[in-house]
C-alpha cells in the first residue's frame, strides 16, 4: 500500500516506498466556479485631443463552469511520479447584462458590435429580453491532456529533520476543439480547447511542525499557439507584436491545521488556509467580451494592409477572431478547506475559494510598428495607416486610449471536492 504522506497537500507525491516498489493515486477533482465582472468602456470628455477620459459602467459579465478532472499519479521509485490528467469541462456558460446602460445608451449597441435586439446563441431566434443583451453557446468538452513529472530531492517522510520539498512540471497538449464563434453558426462550436499548448513548472515546499504544516508554491505557466487556433498572425504585416498567448506566474502559501489524528491508523483531519497571489502577463486572450467581438459586424480585418502582394488587387476582408491583446494585471485570492485521511486507501478535501481580478484593459493592441532603417522607411516616425507598418488587428474604436474596453470588479467564487484512492 502507498503510505500517507507527510506532508502538506501541494506537496504530496506519489512514490515507491521502502516495502512497494509501486504504487498509485487516482483522483477526482469537481469544482464549480462563478464569476462576475463589469465591462467599463472608455469615452472622451471632450472632443479635443488629450482630453480627460470617462469611464461608462456598460456591461456586466457573467459565467458558471462546472468542471473535473481525473488524474493517475504512479510511483516507480524513490520520491519520482509520473501522472496524467484530463480536465474536463462538464458546462460552460456565460452571457452578458446592462449595467447602467441600456440598448439605447450602451457605446456596445450604438456602435453596432452587438445588436439592440440582443443575441442568444442558444435560440433559433438569437433575441434577448430584460437586462440581457447577450448569451454565449453552451459550452463542454476537453481543453487538454496534462502530462507530468515530480521529484522530491528532500522528503521528511524520509528524513524527519527535513523539510518535504518537491519540484514537478508538465506539458498540456491540447486535443479538445478550439473554441471559436461565428454569429452565422452560433451552435456551430461547444468546444472549450484554447488552442494552446502549456509548459507548466512548479516547485513547492512544506514541513510539518507539531499539528501545523505551513507550505508555499511557487509556479510558471507558459503557453504556445497553435495552428489554427485563435491567435492568428499576419506575415504580411510588420505592425502586429502582441502575437503570443498571455504567460501567467504565480504563487500560494498557507498552512494545514491537523486538529485530529490517529497516526497508527493512518486517519486524519486537517484545516488547511491559503492565499493566492497570481501574475497574467501582456498578450493575446479569450477576453471576458470575445464572442461579443467574434465576428461583429463593426469589426472586419484587412490581412494585408499594405498590399504587398505583387498583381493583387485587394485583400479579402476577414472576421474578427474574439480574441484581443489583455494589459498585464494581478489575481489575489484565497481558499478554505477541509483535507482527511481515512485509512490506508482514502483521502477527501472538501472547501471553497475566493479570487478578484485586478482592473485592465482588454483591448490593447498597438497600431503598429514603424519601420527605420529600412530601404522603403516613410521616415516619417510613426505607424502610416494603409501600409505594412499596420497592426490589422488594430481597432481604433476600442484599442485607442479614450476608447478602450476594461474590466473591474472581476470576482470568482469556487467550490470544490477532490476524493482520492491510494493504492
Amino acid at each position: 500500500m502507498a503510505r500517507s504522506a507527510l506532508a502538506a497537500e501541494p506537496t504530496v507525491i506519489t512514490s515507491a516506498t521502502e516495502d512497494k516498489m509501486f504504487s498509485a493515486h487516482f483522483t477526482v477533482d469537481y469544482a464549480y466556479a462563478s464569476k462576475t465582472a463589469g465591462i467599463l468602456r472608455e469615452t472622451p470628455m471632450g472632443t479635443m485631443p488629450g482630453q480627460p477620459t470617462n469611464r461608462v459602467h456598460d456591461l456586466i459579465y457573467k459565467s458558471s463552469r462546472h468542471t473535473m478532472n481525473v488524474r493517475g499519479a504512479f510511483g516507480f521509485f524513490h520520491d519520482i511520479e509520473v501522472h496524467v490528467a484530463l480536465p474536463i469541462i462538464i458546462s460552460d456558460a456565460r452571457h452578458l447584462e446592462y449595467d447602467d446602460t441600456d440598448a439605447t445608451s450602451s457605446p456596445t449597441v450604438t456602435e453596432g458590435i452587438l445588436p439592440a435586439s440582443g443575441f442568444d446563441a442558444n435560440n433559433d431566434v438569437p433575441s434577448t429580453s430584460g437586462k440581457t443583451v447577450f448569451i454565449g453557446p453552451d459550452r463542454s468538452g476537453l481543453d487538454q491532456i496534462w502530462l507530468g513529472a515530480r521529484w522530491a530531492p528532500l522528503n521528511q517522510r524520509r528524513d524527519p529533520s527535513k523539510p518535504t520539498w518537491t519540484i514537478g512540471g508538465e506539458y498540456r497538449i491540447e486535443i479538445g476543439d478550439t473554441m471559436k464563434f461565428n454569429r452565422t453558426m452560433a451552435k456551430g462550436n461547444t468546444g472549450v480547447g484554447r488552442g494552446v499548448n502549456e509548459f507548466y513548472l512548479d516547485t513547492s515546499i512544506s514541513r510539518r511542525i507539531g499539528w501545523a504544516d505551513p507550505f508555499v508554491t511557487f509556479w510558471w505557466l507558459y503557453p504556445t499557439a497553435n495552428d489554427g487556433s485563435n491567435y492568428p498572425t499576419f506575415p504580411l504585416s510588420i505592425g502586429q507584436e502582441d502575437k503570443q498567448p498571455q504567460q501567467r506566474a504565480g504563487t500560494r502559501f498557507g498552512f494545514e491545521s491537523i486538529v485530529w489524528e490517529q497516526p497508527d491508523q493512518q486517519r486524519r483531519i486537517g484545516i488547511e488556509v491559503a492565499t493566492r497571489v497570481e501574475a497574467t502577463f501582456q498578450g493575446r486572450g479569450y477576453s471576458e467580451m470575445w464572442e461579443a467581438f467574434s465576428t461583429s459586424p463593426a469589426f472586419m480585418i484587412n490581412p494585408d494592409p499594405g498590399n504587398t502582394m505583387p498583381g493583387t488587387p485587394g485583400a479579402m476582408l476577414q472576421p474578427h477572431p474574439g480574441t484581443t491583446v489583455i494589459e498585464n494585471y494581478a489575481t489575489f485570492g484565497g481558499e478554505l478547506a477541509v483535507r482527511g485521511q481515512l485509512g490506508k486507501l482514502i483521502q477527501f478535501r472538501v472547501g471553497g475559494g475566493f479570487t478578484y481580478d485586478q482592473g485592465h484593459a482588454i483591448t490593447f493592441d498597438d497600431a503598429g510598428k514603424d519601420r527605420p532603417n529600412s530601404t522603403t522607411d516613410d521616415m516619417d516616425s510613426v505607424v502610416t495607416p494603409g501600409t505594412v507598418e499596420e497592426n490589422p488587428l488594430h481597432f481604433r474604436t476600442i484599442d485607442l486610449p479614450g476608447k478602450r474596453y476594461r474590466v473591474d470588479s472581476s470576482t470568482t467564487w469556487e467550490i470544490f471536492v477532490m476524493g482520492k484512492i491510494l493504492l
